[in-house]
């Protein structure tokens, strides 16, 4: 449970919700598919705060290199799969990071 709240949004707190009537009125086969379902929900979690931190890493990087990296990006490029960076030194030149919601965590990774 402890996991879980670390992870929670409106979802996740359903599930918590869930877990307090399962511990108040055991029931086997309730208390089992509430555990199946409360590890995929932390799984699902893992795997958004991968993604998300390998865009922030990524971000952080071509601002490093010069690219004006804005407030928002991050959230923009998960949203619409890409997102456009203009070099602060040469302004006809940039580059267009691609990638959505699709994103997986590297292998290890989550």
């Amino acid at each position: 449970m402890a996991e879980l709240k670390q992870y929670a949004g409106n979802a996740e707190k359903t599930l918590i919700d869930r877990a307090q009537d399962v511990l108040h009125r055991p029931d086997g086969r309730a208390a089992q598919e509430l555990i199946v379902e409360v590890g995929a929900t932390i799984d699902r979690a893992r795997i958004a705060v991968a993604v998300a931190s390998r865009r922030n890493a990524v971000l952080e990087g071509l601002a490093a290199l010069g690219y004006e990296v804005r407030e928002g990006m991050e959230t923009a490029w998960a949203s619409n799969g890409n997102v456009m960076l203009r070099n602060a030194h040469r302004p006809d030149y940039g580059v267009k990071l691609s990638g959505g919601a699709e994103d997986k965590p590297l292998p290890g990774a989550a």
